[in-house]
């Protein structure tokens, strides 16, 4: 008997083994027990990610389909995702130009779910042709105009980030009357509740290094060159970034990414693919990781396929996943019991209109892809 667990009034378990036991606390006190009735359903598919979301009325339609039957939905639903994504990149394009909306796509998207607003507006605020008539000071600029630059006490940082401080401060001084009104306020920004390589203070690091290589990225993005920009991407490097954490923090004992593998998944598939009208590039693309996003997803639409991950092992079945979730489950407010996916795929498995909790009309294979009109 451990103490510690002296205070526990539930003990919660999705396996139970072979022999029966009893949760007892010191005072011999019996602690009720409760098993989760989908303990061994999921085991070895999702795992911890159980708790994610719970399975929709969807997931047993999903379970009698053929593998063939729920591949045509996801691709259906991948295609429709990827021409939103192309007529948003389009909008901004006629507002701003192609430059400005390529750029303002990677700065957002380089911002987590939590930062991408903050960063769509520093892109906004800070222009690529901005940047263009600021070389040197562009970082200053960035760090300035984000509001995300320490002081006025910068007693507490490290040696090393102090004079890396100091210098940015030397730049974005001259700027400060100018730009201070544009200022993005600190509550904005997001700064827990991530991986500390992906900390917002590191991708705008980032930026910086991505836009002093800008010529190359887009000259890669034209001829649609996507090794060699996945080489670019990867090889970025910071004499700060690359193995500072934030401006406080150790240094690293070796060089961090700046853009990982991932990342870089993540940019084509939401950016330079749409931008490029791409799709041809996206069927031969595998999954990236496994995201708390699609993870739910996956927990909610196919918990009852013991094949879930291999379905999703493609990068455009991942994305019909996330399209049907964000279509129909974040759009539901019914408890699943209202939501009309699961009686319209099966039925002749055609999906029901979008704005009315779906997707377009038409059926597997009938929604046009980009390049078919």
């Amino acid at each position: 008997m451990n103490p510690k667990y002296e205070a526990v009034v539930l003990h919660v378990f999705l396996q139970a083994g072979g022999a029966r036991s009893f949760s007892r606390t010191l005072s011999h006190k019996l602690v009720p027990q409760a098993q989760l009735q989908q303990g061994n359903l999921l085991e070895g598919v999702f795992g911890p990610d159980v708790a994610l979301a719970a399975p929709g009325r969807c997931s047993r339609m999903f379970e009698g389909l053929s593998v063939r039957g729920i591949a045509d939905i996801l691709k259906e639903a991948a295609a429709l995702r990827f021409e939103q994504k192309f007529k948003k990149l389009a909008l901004a394009m006629a507002a701003h130009g192609e430059g400005e909306a390529l750029y303002q796509a990677v700065v957002s998207a380089l911002g987590y779910p939590g930062n991408q607003l903050g960063f769509r507006l520093l892109a906004q605020k800070v222009s690529l042709k901005r940047v263009a008539e600021l070389p040197e000071d562009a970082e200053a600029v960035l760090f300035g105009v984000a509001g995300l630059l320490p002081g006025p006490d910068l007693g507490g940082l490290p040696r090393e980030s102090l004079d890396y401080v100091k210098r940015l401060w030397a730049r974005w001084w001259p700027h400060r009357a100018s730009l201070q009104a544009a200022q993005i306020p600190h509550t904005a920004w997001c700064m827990g509740g991530q991986r500390p390589a992906n900390h917002p203070l590191r991708r705008l690091g980032a930026i910086e290094v991505v836009l002093r290589h800008w010529r190359a990225v887009r000259r890669l993005v034209a001829e649609r060159d996507w090794p060699g920009l996945r080489l670019v991407l990867g090889r970025l490097q910071h004499p700060f970034w690359s193995t500072h954490y934030t401006f406080d923090s150790k240094p690293a004992a070796r060089s961090i990414a700046l853009i990982g593998r991932e990342r870089t998944d993540e940019l084509l598939i939401n950016v330079f693919l749409p931008f490029t009208h791409g799709w041809e590039g996206l069927l031969k693309m595998r999954a990236p990781h496994r995201n708390t996003r699609s993870r739910t997803a996956a927990a909610r639409l196919l918990a009852h396929r013991r094949d879930a991950w291999a379905l999703l092992g493609s990068a455009v079945h991942q994305q019909g996943i996330l399209q049907l979730y964000d279509e129909f489950c974040l759009r539901d407010t019914t408890g699943c019991q209202g939501c009309p996916f699961p009686e319209q795929a099966q039925g002749a498995v055609r999906l029901p209109q979008l704005g009315e909790c779906g997707l377009k009309s038409g059926g597997a294979g009938a929604l046009k892809t980009p390049e078919t009109g």
